[in-house]
């Protein structure tokens, strides 16, 4: 009897020096359960996460995630709530792009995207590291964006 005590002792010290020292990362947790296809978990560990800790990690994956649901108002607005809080983080500001332009809304997905090549030279290098193929790009947006010129 004395063993079995000291072994239920054992395993719950263990169980709680291992939880201790293996925090759960509820962003890679909802990231898991994206990737799995589970949706509404990983919408739901992030609401809750994002009530408390409004960062730019959780915003822009509840905003792929609101995407891939398929509920494209709550994405766009949590998109627009994320880079009106971070509009240093290129990241979120180019997913929003491309979220835009994946939902045929060219005109504001083109500005977004003029604005955040305008803003950042190394972006432009990351995303178009060949010469003149920047110059071609943007041309084609303002082309898009503006059909008279």
């Amino acid at each position: 009897m004395k063993f079995l005590i000291l072994l239920i002792n054992l395993s719950f010290l263990i169980m709680t020096a291992y939880s201790q020292t293996e925090p759960v990362d509820t962003i890679n947790l909802a990231r898991l359960k994206a990737n799995d296809k589970k949706f509404s978990e990983a919408n739901e560990l992030l609401t809750l996460y994002n009530a408390h800790q409004r960062d730019q990690y959780g915003i822009q994956l509840q905003a792929q995630i609101l995407y891939w649901m398929k509920k494209f108002e709550k994405a766009q607005l949590l998109y627009e709530e994320g880079t009106a809080l971070y509009p240093a983080y290129i990241s979120l500001e180019l997913d929003y792009a491309r979220m835009l332009y994946q939902l045929n809304k060219t005109e504001k997905a083109s500005g977004l995207f003029l604005e955040v090549l305008s803003a950042d030279k190394k972006m432009q290098r990351q995303i178009f590291p060949w010469p003149g193929s920047i110059c071609k790009t943007v041309t084609l947006l303002r082309l898009k964006k503006e059909p008279n010129i």
